[in-house]
């Protein structure tokens, strides 16, 4: 699932429609998202380990994916003056386009692919439900929104504000497009042709399309209302980014155990979708309270990237749990990351200090008091 580094600010407040700044000031704005992306969404999380980066492949096929779609839906967000909530359902439509449409994980279950399903758990018409669940939960969290908030809290003066001009705006079109092709091309037709995938199914990966345009529909049309104000006060952030943490690693525990003791493949999608939902309704419900920060916004973001840092990178690259295969550094990766968000969060910190007159201490944030 940090708009404007203000101390009122909501989570899912709309921001207001204005035109690009100076291009000066917005590109290393956008070079940042750009590649925070894929660092959050495939290095950390072992997906694409650090060593693969290597390959001149991923250092350009992962950001051309990742980082185009967080800029285009971000973009359409700050353009119609969209809340988060409305992110989040683009973030989903994404999930389609990389997952269903690209990488096809949707409906390749042989061995060597990453959604490897030899008995078929959770397929219905040939499709994973469970995996298109868990991916688009993932993307729409992790891949979009949590970069999005990130790199908005490095460039404040720029949070409300589109990025890109209308070439920008074809510009990463194209190249999404044409790299969402190849992608669909070489996993279709190629990589996994001896394996026995030799195409993606016709009547499932319509079915993906029409989702991905619906999502897209709602998400950027459907304008969804923030929360209502509430006089109670904000959490600590240590509360925070303790909470995200917990429903983080609940998360993935459930889409990795359940499964194995649950034969019925409907009720691990209610578990993992329940624990989404109960996640997102908390920070929510959190935003709209008195003192909700931009340093509590960030909170979310760290107890994010602690899983994969402090948790799930050590289970790989020590502990095997996903083969210990190209996984050195990941640890090391998912730690250097969360000591930027501190190192950032100590930076809001003193900018929220040096906003506060000398003779209001009551009016400092919060989150500063409770840091």
């Amino acid at each position: 699932m940090t708009a404007t580094p203000t101390a009122t600010a909501e989570l899912d407040a709309p921001l207001p429609s204005v035109a690009p700044s100076t291009r000066s000031r917005i590109w290393p704005a956008i070079l940042t998202l750009y590649f925070a992306s894929p660092i959050l969404a495939e290095m950390i999380s072992g997906s694409t380990p650090p060593l693969a980066w290597f390959n001149p492949f991923n250092l350009i096929v992962q950001p051309a994916l990742y980082g185009s779609g967080a800029l285009l839906a971000r973009e359409v967000a700050r353009r119609r003056g969209l809340g988060w909530a409305n992110l989040l359902i683009l973030g989903a439509a994404y999930s389609i386009l990389e997952e269903g449409l690209a990488v096809q994980t949707w409906f390749n279950f042989t061995p060597r692919a990453p959604s490897a399903n030899p008995t078929h758990y959770g397929v219905v018409f040939g499709t994973n439900w469970d995996w298109v669940a868990e991916l688009a939960a993932y993307h729409s969290i992790i891949s979009i929104a949590i970069p999005i908030m990130a790199v908005e809290l490095i460039y404040p003066c720029l949070a409300d504000q589109p990025w890109l001009r209308r070439r920008g705006i074809i510009g990463f079109s194209i190249v999404l497009a044409l790299v969402t092709i190849v992608l669909a091309v070489l996993t279709g037709f190629v990589i996994y042709r001896r394996d026995g995938y030799a195409h993606p199914p016709a009547g499932p990966y319509l079915l993906a399309v029409a989702l991905m345009v619906a999502l897209f529909w709602l998400g950027s049309r459907v304008r969804i209302p923030p929360p209502s104000p509430s006089p109670r006060r904000a959490p600590r952030l240590w509360t925070v980014r303790l909470t995200v943490l917990a429903a983080t690693l609940v998360f993935f525990a459930v889409s990795f155990i359940v499964p194995k003791i649950i034969p019925i493949a409907a009720i691990t999608l209610v578990i993992m979708e329940g624990v989404v939902a109960l996640g997102l309704w908390r920070v929510r419900s959190w935003s709209a309270r008195e003192g909700w920060s931009a340093r509590h916004r960030l909170a979310i973001a760290m107890g994010v990237v602690a899983f994969f840092g402090l948790i799930f990178a050590p289970l790989q690259e020590f502990a095997g749990l996903t083969g210990h295969a190209g996984k050195a550094g990941l640890t090391l990766a998912g730690v250097l990351v969360l000591l930027g968000l501190f190192a950032l969060d100590w930076r809001l910190r003193r900018r929220a200090a040096a906003a506060v007159p000398p003779s209001a201490p009551a009016l400092m944030e919060s989150g500063d008091r409770a840091g």
